[in-house]
């Protein structure tokens, strides 16, 4: 058990760390991908914003 929360204790930050890095990417990588290729507005849509 001590040699269990030795190990904990000293992986536990490089662990978390690896963990928000992938969190971040996926999170970038999502909004890239919506900024590179935005999808087309129907024109439909177009027509309904500007009667308001």
């Amino acid at each position: 058990m001590k040699k269990f929360q030795s190990l904990f204790r000293k992986y536990s930050c490089n662990a978390m760390a690896f963990v928000l890095t992938a969190v971040a990417t996926g999170i970038a990588t999502c909004g890239c991908y919506f900024v590179y290729y935005q999808p087309e507005v129907p024109d439909n849509l177009k027509k309904f914003s500007k009667n308001k």
